[in-house]
């Protein structure tokens, strides 16, 4: 799950809870359906321990369809040292949770 507030911070979250926080980072507009963004994420093995982080870069396109959006997004792993360790890539597609009528 993806958050963008309106003063350009952002938050990642995701089902990968224990061996990979939560991410923060910030997104600006690149173009008038486009967006990037970076956050960082902090990586621990089985026993919980810190192991390093993954920095991902995403490129974000507003989609023909109100509220959804596609994309890709660049993650590098990296040790304690920032030494980066491998590189990956993959596509998104997504869309905005609306408000559920009660």
């Amino acid at each position: 799950m993806l958050t963008f507030s309106s003063d350009g911070t952002f938050f990642r979250s995701g089902d990968t809870h224990p061996t990979l926080s939560g991410g923060h980072g910030a997104w600006k507009q690149v173009g008038p359906e486009s967006f990037e963004a970076t956050y960082i994420a902090f990586r621990f093995d089985e026993s919980q321990k810190w192991i390093g982080s993954t920095k991902t870069s995403l490129r974000i396109k507003l989609g023909s369809k109100p509220n959804e959006f596609t994309g890709t997004a660049k993650s590098m792993t990296r040790d304690l040292d920032d030494k980066e360790l491998r590189v990956g890539e993959s596509n998104l597609q997504g869309r905005r949770i609306e408000v559920a009528p009660q």
